[in-house]
């Protein structure tokens, strides 16, 4: 037993963590709560005394079964429960409400204590009714998490889409269609109308719009055109990723491109100038040896360079040396 992992704290943890790691669990598994669990409010009570005092803390430390081989007298852990909130008992207070709104750091509004307040009419606070406060507190935590939505934009809406070399060659612009969900603007910001033409009084609705794709970004962002998530405030933006699939022929820097020659014997070979081929005799000295064909990349404003390489020299050679090559070749 881990009286560390118990309060979900470090072995390095001050005095001011150990109490905070209590208090937060404490109210989490009190028996009188629908989570609650009794046995493991026991051990957080045990868990606490033991290192909320320096002398037993460091008993415990040099002592792995310290829990086992002595007995420091625990208090019962509903007697430490009432020592560590002693503004619940035995009476309520406007105190006792910041007490626990510490452990969820959040403001709390006038309005939420008189609520509680009422609640309980003034009466002295027992166990019994803790766990309809704390109830109270959590669904203000709930509250307090939309509010703040109302302010943020949408989580964004992202899409991939793979293409080719043989379809970048043609236009790298792509129009798509999308779909998004977008907020009805006539029910929005008035009363919802069970006839709107547009949403069908559902307020949030499918929309599909064309989108210009550029192929040549790998990113390509629309502001403002994602989902318009129900809570939040404003409308997540569109993020579209575009993936070159491999080519066996071409690898693609920017608009270059960069084609690929093996060869073993002197001979004449075709090469592939992306749409059309040239002949042309090499020999053992083409080895290592780069031809430039300006403006034969895309759209006539890349070039075409063509390495050579001779198998027989290289047999160890592969695509990801070549790509090295590349890299080192093209800026």
């Amino acid at each position: 037993m881990d009286y560390y992992e118990i309060l979900e704290i470090n072995k390095n943890a001050t005095d001011y963590q150990i109490k905070k790691g209590y208090r937060k669990l404490a109210l989490k598994y009190h028996p009188d709560r629908d989570s609650g669990d009794e046995e493991k409010f026991k051990t957080l009570s045990k868990a606490y005394q033991v290192l909320s005092d320096p002398v037993k803390r460091r008993y415990y430390d040099l002592n792995s079964n310290v829990n086992n081989s002595i007995n420091f007298n625990f208090k019962p852990a509903i007697e430490l429960f009432k020592d560590m909130f002693p503004t619940i008992f035995p009476s309520l207070n406007t105190e006792m409400f910041y007490e626990i709104n510490d452990l969820f750091q959040k403001d709390m509004p006038v309005e939420l204590i008189e609520k509680i307040k009422n609640k309980i009419n003034n009466k002295v606070f027992t166990s019994k009714n803790l766990s309809s406060v704390i109830n109270l507190l959590n669904n203000y935590k709930e509250f307090k998490k939309n509010e703040n939505k109302k302010n943020m934009k949408s989580p964004n809406l992202e899409f991939n889409i793979n293409f080719s070399l043989n379809e970048l060659t043609n236009n790298y612009i792509k129009n798509m269609k999308l779909t998004n969900i977008d907020k009805c603007y006539i029910c929005k910001d008035n009363e919802i109308r069970n006839k709107c033409k547009i949403c069908n009084g559902n307020v949030y609705y499918k929309s599909t719009k064309k989108y210009k794709i550029n192929l040549l970004k790998n990113k390509n962002i629309f502001k403002n055109c994602g989902n318009y998530e129900k809570g939040y405030g404003k409308q997540g933006d569109l993020i579209v990723y575009c993936n070159e699939t491999y080519n066996k022929d071409f690898i693609r820097k920017g608009l270059h491109l960069i084609h690929l020659v093996f060869f073993n014997e002197n001979k004449k070979i075709n090469i592939n100038l992306l749409n059309n081929t040239i002949n042309h005799e090499i020999s053992n000295l083409y080895h290592n040896k780069t031809l430039e064909f300006i403006k034969k990349g895309l759209y006539k404003k890349g070039n075409l360079y063509v390495i050579f390489k001779n198998k027989n020299i290289n047999k160890d050679i592969n695509k990801k040396y070549l790509e090295v090559t590349v890299q080192d070749f093209i800026i």
